[in-house]
């Protein structure tokens, strides 16, 4: 009789794009909602902000069979994407991007020699080395502990925050205050 009461209500997708825009999860401005979401409208209130969020952190192909990612806030990448050690750069390159500035990168140089692989480069004028760990092409996650370390030290109020969607990670770099508010609508993000 009462079972409406106790219907939990799911927002629609254009809500749910209004809240997380409200925490500072948005597309960039050249892109539209309609043009990124690859399922029907019901399928986002059926598992709220979660699919959302992985279309706003995926990337849209260009004309040119380039592309470019949809969001400077939040990312969502396939794990095992090492085919070479140089697949790094761009991996640190996009984990610069998320932290909206916080950090000014220089000469990245990445090295290989007997099996091991490392990274040098310059943030914000000081000197960091990285030691990858190397599991066949799958993701060091330890570069966004790094990353989170090398915030800390600048005094940045962002850190980076992860849910594991295996093979797929969801990635982005936030203040104490947009997790807590993230979380607060899907609990799924934890700190690296």
């Amino acid at each position: 009789m009462f079972r409406w009461l106790r219907a939990k209500r799911r927002p629609s997708l254009a809500c749910q794009y209004k809240d997380l825009a409200s925490i500072g999860i948005t597309l960039k401005e050249k892109f539209e909602l309609s043009q990124i979401t690859m399922l029907p409208s019901i399928e986002y209130k059926k598992l709220p902000y979660l699919l959302l969020l992985m279309d706003l952190g995926g990337e849209f192909v260009l004309e040119n069979n380039s592309f470019e990612y949809l969001s400077q806030d939040i990312w969502y990448f396939d794990q095992e994407c090492i085919d070479d050690p140089n697949d790094y750069i761009s991996i640190v390159e996009r984990i610069v991007d998320l932290t909206k500035n916080d950090l000014e990168m220089q000469q990245l140089h990445i090295y290989e020699e007997q099996g091991k692989v490392w990274m040098t480069l310059n943030v914000n004028s000081k000197a960091y080395r990285y030691d990858f760990y190397m599991n066949d092409d799958w993701v060091d996650l330890g570069v966004f502990r790094f990353f989170s370390d090398i915030l800390k030290v600048e005094g940045s109020h962002r850190w980076f925050f992860y849910s594991d969607i295996d093979p797929h990670l969801l990635v982005g770099a936030f203040t104490n205050n947009q997790w807590h508010a993230l979380n607060q609508r899907l609990n799924i993000f934890i700190p690296f």
